[in-house]
C-alpha cells in the first residue's frame, strides 16, 4: 500500500474499462466543411476517442460530435462532448464524454473485450508452441 500526504495526478482519465476499436465511423449531420468520417480509436461506458488523420475536423472543448458505426453485429450511435484534444504525429485526437444512451454499448464493449482476450491467448499459445 502506498500512502502520501499530497494528492497525486490521475493518469487514467476514464472512469470505466476501455477497449480498442479502430473502426471508421460516419459523422451524423456534418456541416459542409466537416469530414464525413472519423476513426473511433477506443471506447468505454463513459467515453470514446476519435482521430482525424486528414486534419479536417476542428473541434474545441465543449463541442458536440455525433457518430455511428456498425461492428460485431452491433449498431453504435453515440453523441459525445469534447473533453480533450491533442495531436500525435500530425493526427488530431479528440476525447469525448458520452452524452446519450446507446442500448448496444455495454454488449459491444464486452464483445470487444472477449475478442481481444481471445486474440491475446491465441498469440501467447502460438508463441509457446512455435519455439
Amino acid at each position: 500500500m502506498v500512502q502520501s500526504s499530497k494528492d497525486g495526478t490521475r493518469l487514467n482519465r476514464r472512469g470505466a474499462f476501455r477497449v480498442g476499436v479502430s473502426s471508421p465511423a460516419r459523422i451524423k449531420n456534418p456541416s459542409p466543411d466537416m469530414p464525413r468520417e472519423v476513426m473511433v480509436r477506443d471506447i468505454s461506458l463513459t467515453g470514446f476517442s476519435v482521430s482525424d488523420r486528414k486534419g479536417e475536423l476542428s473541434l474545441s472543448s465543449g463541442d458536440i460530435l455525433s457518430v455511428y458505426w456498425e461492428d460485431f453485429g452491433h449498431i453504435l450511435d453515440l453523441t459525445g462532448r469534447v473533453v480533450r484534444t491533442e495531436e500525435q504525429e500530425g493526427v488530431k485526437i479528440y476525447g469525448l464524454e458520452i452524452c446519450n444512451v446507446c442500448k448496444d454499448l455495454s454488449s459491444y464493449i464486452s464483445k470487444r473485450k472477449d475478442d481481444a482476450t481471445s486474440a491475446s491467448s491465441f498469440l501467447l499459445l502460438h508463441a509457446h508452441y512455435s519455439k
